[in-house]
């Protein structure tokens, strides 16, 4: 099936079903939420959010009104294919990282590039988009390589990275968060390689976004 129309069938699922509230993205997402994948389930989830018991109608309707608002002056289709794009770049990247490194480091490096390009969208113009290109990305991910997709759903991880993010100011470099979760906290050099991938391929997303264009306020 075509994965436009996966992308949006599983975006009006979460629009009507799972009643998502969307904000601003010009607020810095990490000064108190961020959109993540968990790993129990295929959807977005935005951490600290709380999540009612009943449904809101209203807000049901306004969400899909967005949706299709977002749609037809093609920001949604744009999404897509960034969310193509960095999972290209993301894929193409961890290949190079199992080629040298350990399969775990591999592995938790690919979490932390894949927690960068959360960070990356966090400019985008809104929630939508951003959701939107986070959910074609993992699509993608999980496409190329499912061992891949399976190791970059640690809510773990991510809950660290985040936490690292939303002390003012940060107690530890990600390179520190990162040594930690491989059990080897005290090895610089794996500290800084951690430091100086985060730098890098935040630096690479940064540019891929750059190149496309979102219509705002719309």
């Amino acid at each position: 099936m075509n994965p436009l129309y996966l992308t949006i069938a599983g975006l009006l699922f979460l629009l009507f079903w799972m009643g998502v509230d969307f904000y601003p993205l010009k607020r810095p997402l990490l000064a108190g939420k961020m959109m993540f994948f968990t790993g129990e389930d295929e959807d977005i989830r935005i951490a600290g959010a709380s999540q009612g018991n009943g449904k809101d109608a209203g807000a049901d309707e306004r969400s899909a009104t967005d949706f299709f608002r977002q749609h037809t002056v093609g920001n949604i289709q744009t999404a897509i294919q960034l969310g193509n794009c960095l999972a290209r770049l993301f894929c193409g990247r961890y290949r190079q990282l199992e080629q040298t490194l350990p399969q775990q480091l591999a592995q938790q490096l690919a979490v932390l590039d894949s927690y960068v390009v959360n960070r990356v969208i966090q400019n985008l113009p809104n929630s939508l988009i951003a959701q939107t290109v986070l959910s074609n990305f993992y699509n993608v991910v999980c496409q190329d390589s499912e061992v891949l997709y399976q190791a970059v759903r640690d809510p773990v991880s991510f809950s660290l990275y985040l936490l690292r993010d939303r002390r003012t100011p940060p107690t530890e470099s990600y390179g520190e968060v990162f040594a930690s979760l491989c059990g080897c906290p005290q090895r610089q050099e794996i500290v800084l390689m951690a430091d100086e991938e985060y730098r890098s391929f935040y630096e690479q997303c940064e540019l891929l976004v750059s190149g496309f264009s979102f219509r705002e306020n719309v």
